[in-house]
């Protein structure tokens, strides 16, 4: 019987590095959250406060055409988020803006470059631009 202990003590060292690794690669997975005004030239300026639950990235007031972004690395268990809090004139929304699951599906997974989730803010709303995938483009994910 203890003639197997050393190859279950080996197998148990190669899964043990390979989860190592792998843990490795999502914790060094690149992220970048840009928020960009695209309200009209002549409106108010919109003002946001993003924040996760280690950091609290501040007020902010963005003129039209203006942009914010912000970078960080995932966690090993892809669970970083981020939210926003969003205002302009008597209007306001508050929705995450990055969460594992958007980044999957639309700011993309790679790992050796800096992935993108580019929100952009309208009259009508918030659109998320899809990078990935066969139907890119914006894509209206929230309304006023």
């Amino acid at each position: 019987m203890r003639s197997t202990e050393p190859k279950n003590l080996f197998i148990w060292l190669v899964f043990s590095f390979y989860l190592f690794q792998v843990m490795q690669k999502v914790q060094g997975q690149k992220y970048r959250v840009e928020i960009r005004n695209s309200l009209p030239n002549n409106s108010k300026n919109l003002e946001f406060r993003c924040q996760s639950k280690d950091h609290d990235l501040g007020y902010h007031t963005l003129p039209p055409e203006g942009d914010f972004h912000w970078d960080f690395s995932e966690k090993v268990f892809r669970n970083t988020l981020f939210f926003c809090h969003f205002y302009w004139g008597p209007k306001n929304s508050v929705f995450d803006v990055y969460t594992w699951d958007l980044a999957k599906n639309f700011c993309g997974t790679t790992l050796f470059s800096l992935n993108k989730c580019i929100w952009f803010v309208a009259e009508d709303g918030f659109s998320l631009y899809k990078s990935i995938g066969k139907d890119q483009g914006l894509k209206m994910m929230h309304r006023w």
